[in-house]
């Protein structure tokens, strides 16, 4: 009995007189499931295409595209692996089919790959290459692709590609093009680059329920959300032992951020110690919802992170911009290296803001302070800071929101250091203990607001509140109801009453 994919070569070996409809409809839904480039194609062109494209199988070093060279196919790989390199340091494109001719002319046995540029994607079974020169109007192949294994692949010829496929790619890559034009991270950026970003962002379509990323997991790529929504939960148990050495720098640094996780001192209660104990038990939390221009996984690539260190799944079908390490490398660490600090500063600014959903997540407030303050914790070195720091007015102690302020000194390493224990400040709703003033307190929530505004700014939203601006809005609307009316929080068994407004 034969396999799916058997029957799929069978048909589309035939030549496109000898094949029938039948047996093109019999595999239609092979092709619905595994290629994003049919996602939104209807049946009958679905078919039509796989009635009239061809085949072909390649081998393991195989270049079945050059940079520089024309184009009028474009590829979907049935089985097997290509890679796509790109050379950058050339914008003549007939020097650029030179390099590359050169580089298969002169190959002996293996093909030297370092000839082609630099590798820049990996992609395998149903997905789609070399639609760029059927996009663009001078037919130029922008990148070079070779077979990493035996592969099998569907060609589509220009014809074909204009009365079947055409308007579901140009309408993916201007969305990719409108993305990278209206980002401000890329507004420094010139033309070409940008261009190149476009190009080497993929789209993918996730449906309901699709586990994005999970924490843990190697961090190998990045996602900005083009349309749908995203839930981001957090398992803060899991940081100790998924980043030990993170862990222990903090630890080293800034043990304040780890006293809620340490038994108090004297002896407590039994039920008070269960309490504690419940409280620091590793256990999923949920942040919130994310949904349009909004991005995750990037936290990990600002902060060169190997895993993820939050989970992200859709709670709806979602289209998705990917872009992999190995292009955030090229873009951002190589050619555009002052781009970083605004991306560092948009991440913490979701940072800033995931942290008012968790409790007990001190890794979390690490990772926000590496984001805003890296010089000053580099400064500290594996000196320990301790709960008061001399000279310095500001004690650290827990509270409800990130305070404002803080001595100036005229001494630099002082300053730093006061306005490192003025972030030490921060804390979120949840049930540690504060007693902050009125000053702090509003301090707090108007510099929490400010983020929001950052936030929302950052991302282009005005013109609908997405589930990450209720989110956001939620978390402010929380801190301020313990303003309301001057009321005092009812105490909770064993835990001080906790006033504000002065009364």
């Amino acid at each position: 009995m034969s396999t799916v994919y058997e029957k799929i070569v069978s048909v589309i070996c035939k030549p496109p007189s000898q094949r029938t409809d039948f047996e093109a409809q019999e595999i239609v839904p092979w092709f619905l499931t595994k290629s994003p480039i049919f996602a939104s194609v209807k049946q009958e062109i679905v078919k039509d295409v796989i009635r009239q494209c061809g085949f072909q199988r390649c081998q393991k070093d195989d270049v079945i595209i050059k940079q520089g060279d024309n184009g009028d196919t474009l590829y979907i790989v049935l089985k097997g692996v290509v890679s796509i390199y790109v050379i950058q340091d050339k914008d003549n494109n007939e020097e650029v089919l030179a390099q590359v001719n050169a580089t298969l002319e002169n190959r002996v046995h293996d093909l030297d790959r370092s000839g082609l540029g630099l590798k820049v994607w990996t992609t395998g079974e149903g997905n789609a290459f070399g639609e760029i020169a059927l996009i663009k109007p001078d037919c130029i192949r922008t990148a070079s692709v070779v077979i990493d294994e035996t592969a099998d692949l569907m060609v589509v010829d220009r014809n074909l590609y204009n009365q079947s496929v055409r308007d579901v790619l140009e309408q993916e890559f201007k969305a990719k093009t409108r993305f990278v034009e209206n980002n401000s991270l890329f507004r420094s950026w010139s033309a070409r680059h940008r261009k190149q970003l476009a190009i080497s962002l993929r789209m993918e379509r996730w449906e309901f329920g699709s586990p994005l990323i999970r924490q843990g997991q190697p961090a190998n790529r990045a996602y900005f959300i083009h349309s749908g929504e995203v839930e981001i939960s957090v398992h803060p148990g899991l940081h100790k032992s998924q980043l030990p050495n993170m862990w222990e720098e903090m630890e080293t640094k800034l043990p304040v951020l780890t006293d809620s996780m340490k038994p108090p001192p004297g002896n407590i209660a039994p039920h008070e110690e269960m309490k504690r104990r419940k409280n620091n038990t590793s256990k999923q939390q949920e942040i919130g919802l994310v949904g349009e221009n909004e991005f995750v996984g990037c936290l990990e690539f600002s902060l060169r992170l190997d895993t993820y260190v939050y989970s992200a799944t859709c709670t709806a079908p979602t289209e998705l911009l990917v872009l992999n390490r190995e292009q955030y490398d090229r873009f951002f660490e190589k050619r555009y290296p002052d781009t970083i600090p605004e991306f560092r500063k948009q991440v913490g600014l979701r940072v800033d803001l995931y942290l008012q959903r968790i409790q007990n997540a001190p890794l979390m407030e690490y990772i926000l302070l590496l984001l805003e303050n890296s010089y000053v914790l580099g400064m500290i070195g594996s000196r320990s800071v301790g709960r008061k720091f001399e000279g310095n007015n500001v004690t650290t102690r827990r509270s409800r929101g990130p305070s404002v302020g803080g001595a100036a000194s005229s001494n630099a390493e002082s300053g730093s250091y006061n306005s490192l224990m003025d972030n030490l400040q921060r804390r979120y709703i949840s049930n540690r203990i504060c007693e902050p003033d009125n000053e702090t307190g509003e301090s707090s929530l108007q510099r929490l607001e400010s983020r929001i505004a950052d936030w929302l700014a950052a991302m282009n939203v005005g013109k609908k509140m997405d589930g990450q601006a209720k989110m956001a809005a939620g978390s402010v609307q929380k801190l301020r109801r313990f303003k309301v009316g001057d009321v005092t929080e009812t105490p909770r068994p064993g835990n001080k009453v906790i006033q504000l407004n002065g009364k």
